[in-house]
């Protein structure tokens, strides 16, 4: 998928140039606007728009609200390209502020997931208190017979299988959380 020129920037010597309304009639592209490749067992989106950027970024429109069909498409791009994801983590409400990562330890017995909630960034340093988190797992690829957080302090979790997922519960993630998944 290519742009159709006009593309988004100006060029007065090739007559190119920007405009927010439909492009003119022909058939002259420029780069690329989406491409979508599979390498291996992996699949790449690329974007060639600031997507992440606009989400904060004034429309310029006249409208006060902010783009935020960027908020709902990624996370339905995602599910398309990946319906049934071996691990998933989901802030409750959604914020783009909770990031998570999971690791195998080195024995393959446990799975150390961090959290980390960024709303502070985005605060510009005032704390908003802390946000609750679920862990969505894919059952048939990870059975799992237990799960306790580490850091700042240990509880052990509630796991609960519904329909081939695994759900795990975290009901508080102030800054920072670590927790261990045992693999059966």
């Amino acid at each position: 998928m290519r742009y159709r020129l006009p593309v988004m920037v100006e060029d007065l010597s090739k007559d190119k140039w920007f405009n927010w309304g439909a492009p003119p009639p022909g058939t002259e592209t420029a780069g690329p606007a989406v491409v979508y490749n599979k390498f291996g067992q992996g699949q790449a989106v690329y974007i060639g728009a600031p997507i992440f950027r606009a989400i904060h970024a004034p429309t310029g429109w006249g409208i006060t609200d902010r783009p935020f069909w960027i908020r709902e498409w990624i996370p339905g791009l995602m599910q398309q390209l990946v319906p049934n994801p071996i691990a998933e983590l989901t802030p409750v409400p959604f914020t783009e502020y909770v990031h998570g990562t999971f690791f195998y330890e080195k024995s393959k017995r446990f799975i150390l997931v961090q959290i980390l909630n960024a709303v502070e960034l985005a605060t510009k340093g005032k704390y908003h208190g802390s946000s609750a988190v679920e862990l969505w797992l894919n059952s048939a690829r990870l059975k799992l017979t237990g799960a306790q957080t580490v850091w700042p302090q240990k509880q052990t979790l509630e796991i609960q299988n519904r329909a081939g997922r695994t759900r795990i519960l975290i009901p508080s993630v102030d800054r920072y959380l670590a927790l261990y998944l045992r693999l059966a």
